[in-house]
């Protein structure tokens, strides 16, 4: 939200540079950018899923290396059973609703009253202070969101425990060239898919403050 409404074109530029420069040779977790390939297919499906459960889906999956690195001693090694299609479908997906319908309203709500700016907190047309009305809804996007996570790392990573318990081992991957090159032609395509949808989103929102007008906002999302 803060990307999309507050500095879009600036967090755009700084993207770039963090995704061309600093983070081959960190080697940080990237997860935000899986954002690039779900939320084409928000757009697509023009009202038929809900963002924040997609969205937060699509990288949830990376919390398992922020918490697994310093026990595992690298990135890779700590790739576990959230990046596998069991944990994609428990896992992932509890994480994922725990956070759309008890985290992030009171704190988005929170935040928006700090910044005495309500119309923060809406992004795509939905508003994001308050639970996502439709359950079944937000259980297929989270799901979406996971599962093309775990599918999407087969082309950068070299460990995709993907059949987690049964394969323990390295698993598979689909990667066209080596880890590295892999890596930033996958998190380039994603920052471009990235950057489109959140300055086309960002436009609505300024189109929205403009009005002050949610049903307006909501009939153009």
């Amino acid at each position: 939200i803060l990307f999309s409404h507050l500095c879009a074109p600036r967090a755009c530029i700084i993207g770039a540079i963090y995704l061309y420069t600093v983070w081959p040779y960190l080697c940080v977790p990237a997860g935000p950018f899986h954002l690039g390939f779900v939320l084409p297919i928000f757009a697509k499906a023009k009202g038929r899923l809900e963002i924040l459960p997609l969205a937060l889906g699509s990288f949830i999956p990376d919390i398992e290396l922020l918490l697994m690195w310093p026990f595992m001693g690298s990135l890779e090694a700590a790739r576990g059973p959230m990046h596998s299609i069991l944990g994609a479908l428990t896992i992932d997906l509890v994480f994922t609703l725990l956070y759309v319908y008890l985290v992030a309203p009171p704190l988005i709500s929170w935040f928006a009253g700090r910044m005495k700016e309500p119309e923060i907190a809406i992004f795509a047309g939905a508003d994001f202070s308050a639970k996502p009305a439709r359950f079944g809804v937000s259980v297929c996007s989270a799901l979406i969101g996971t599962v093309s996570h775990v599918f999407i790392d087969l082309f950068s990573h070299t460990r995709n425990p993907l059949f987690w318990p049964w394969d323990m081992g390295e698993g598979l991957h689909l990667m066209p060239f080596d880890k590295l090159p892999s890596s930033i032609l996958m998190h380039a395509m994603a920052g471009i898919l990235l950057v489109l949808a959140m300055i086309k989103y960002w436009r609505r929102w300024r189109l929205f403050n403009r009005t002050r007008n949610y049903t307006t906002y909501s009939s153009i999302a």
